[in-house]
Parts: C-alpha cells; sequence; structure tokens
C-alpha cells in the first residue's frame, strides 16, 4: 500500500462511519519514517451543515410551492391583457373601428357641460 501524501485531507470509511483524515510528517526523533494521522468523523465537522442544508432545500421547496401558483396567475393575467391588445391591433389593421360590447365604457351619471 503506498504512503498517503503529507498534508492532503483523505476521507475513510471505517464500520460504516465516515472519517477524514490527514498525514503530517512526526519529526521528533530524527528518522524521518515517522507520520501522524490525525483524523475527525466527518459527522463532527460536517453534522451541522448538512442539517442546514436539509433545512435550506425544504425552505427553497415551499418557496417554489407558494410562488408557483402566484406566477401563474401573473403570467395569465399579463397574457390575457396581450391577447386584448392584440385583438384590438388586429381590428385595426383592418379599419374596424366599432366598439364591441366588452369594451364600452359606462357612466353613472350623465356629464353635464356647461359653457361659461
Amino acid at each position: 500500500m503506498a504512503a498517503p501524501d503529507v498534508g492532503k485531507v483523505i476521507p475513510y470509511q471505517v464500520d460504516g462511519q465516515h472519517w477524514f483524515g490527514v498525514v503530517l510528517p512526526f519529526d521528533v526523533w530524527s528518522s524521518g519514517e515517522i507520520r501522524l494521522l490525525v483524523a475527525f468523523p466527518s459527522d463532527d465537522l460536517l453534522g451541522d451543515l448538512t442539517r442546514k442544508l436539509k433545512n435550506l432545500i425544504l425552505v427553497i421547496a415551499l418557496l417554489i410551492a407558494l410562488l408557483l401558483p402566484a406566477g401563474w396567475w401573473a403570467g395569465a393575467s399579463i397574457a390575457r391583457s396581450f391577447r386584448k391588445l392584440s385583438t384590438q391591433a388586429q381590428r385595426m389593421s383592418r379599419f374596424d373601428f366599432k366598439r364591441h360590447s366588452h369594451n364600452k365604457v359606462s357612466c353613472r351619471k350623465p356629464i353635464a357641460w356647461r359653457l361659461s
């Protein structure tokens, strides 16, 4: 088995648990072949981050679920306005200036014009 690179973090798995380890030179004695392995469980390092990632994914999914219908409604409203505008432009291109029943403007009270 080849010796791991000095200073490089290496993932390990022991009894189904994930660990991270780093090999460091151990120069206490004159022999340069002694190395120190510093290892720690990945849950100690990443446990809180994993939980926060799951919570963030849940919040994003809820926001998408809530905002998607609002976007759908807004898009339909804009599309309806564009369809009306397109219909009016087509009528104008055919020189059809008649008012249709859905475009009438109504007044509740008649407007009296006075000449001063």
